[in-house]
């Protein structure tokens, strides 16, 4: 008779022997069902600026609960996250909301993304011919149309957003760099439909500190039709602490902030040391979301 432990070393063997030798055999099936005919995560349509004069093109997102306006008399109504360099940041944006809308971080929203034509005409409220160093360029010849794309976003696309889906009051502005800066400049316009604001890695160094001196200068800004402002900063230094006139003029638009908050404006200012201005927007998005949810969306419906 063979001994026990003998059988058991034997069929350990066995085992060994058949897992090394045998091919998967659902190998094939697997890849198969990991291979789906197509994904959509928006459309793209477009529409004519009488602002700007052009057409230009959008990019929509809608949750997955979401039913078309006219098939459903009881739709729910969606936040409006609109989203500059809306080309850029579109599919990372899209995949971060629903990731924390699913877990319940967030509302689901719907998400209007706008893709560039002319970005520094359009994301730059004032003409500056210079960099954050003070350096003359060309770069900048044609800044200064930030006031014609905020019609066309106000004027034209969000009223079309409004009219085709159903949409709530809260519309979300989020812009990095000079999308950032407009952000900026439209919190000191208090000029609706926006009641929150995201503001990332925004250029606030824009024509010598522009929009740090117009809070200083405005003894009493009217925040009152803004619920709440959320800016991020990114480590934009050749050196271990960050000394850029982009910190700096970051963080002393956020002081002057402090000592002139308005009651009904909630704000935030991160730093985020270990992120460059590539790399921050996700991160920003992550840890802004949940607290607009928090503290602004039961005041602004």
């Amino acid at each position: 008779m063979i001994p026990f432990k003998n059988v058991i070393k034997f069929s350990f063997y066995l085992l060994i022997i058949e897992l090394f030798s045998c091919k998967a055999p659902t190998q094939n099936i697997i890849e198969k069902e990991v291979k789906p005919a197509s994904i959509e995560i928006g459309e793209i349509k477009s529409i004519f600026s009488k602002s700007l004069n052009e057409e230009r093109e959008y990019l929509i997102y809608t949750p997955e609960s979401y039913v078309r306006k006219n098939d459903s008399s009881d739709q729910k109504k969606y936040p409006v996250l609109v989203l500059l360099d809306g080309g850029y940041h579109f599919h990372s944006v899209i995949g971060a909301i629903q990731f924390m809308s699913s877990n319940g971080l967030i509302p689901e929203m719907i998400v209007v993304a706008i893709p560039n034509t002319d970005r520094t005409r359009d994301l730059s409220p004032t003409f500056s011919g210079t960099d954050w160093e003070g350096t003359p360029t060309e770069r900048f010849a044609k800044s200064g149309g930030g006031e014609k794309f905020l019609s066309f976003i106000n004027d034209e696309l969000l009223p079309e957003i409004d009219k085709t889906y159903s949409t709530l009051n809260l519309k979300v502005f989020v812009g990095q760099s000079l999308g950032g800066l407009l952000a900026n400049h439209i919190l000191l316009a208090n000029n609706p439909p926006f009641g929150a604001f995201i503001s990332i890695d925004p250029s606030l160094w824009w024509n010598n500190y522009e929009y740090v001196d117009k809070l200083k200068n405005n003894i009493n800004p009217d925040l009152s039709n803004t619920k709440s402002f959320f800016m991020a900063s990114a480590h934009n230094s050749d050196s271990k602490i960050d000394s850029s006139e982009i910190r700096m003029s970051q963080t002393q638009f956020y002081n002057e902030l402090l000592l002139k908050k308005a009651d009904d404006l909630a704000f935030q200012f991160k730093i985020h040391e270990d992120d460059s201005h590539n790399s921050v927007p996700l991160k920003a998005l992550y840890d802004v979301l949940p607290p607009v949810k928090r503290e602004c969306y039961s005041k602004i419906r």
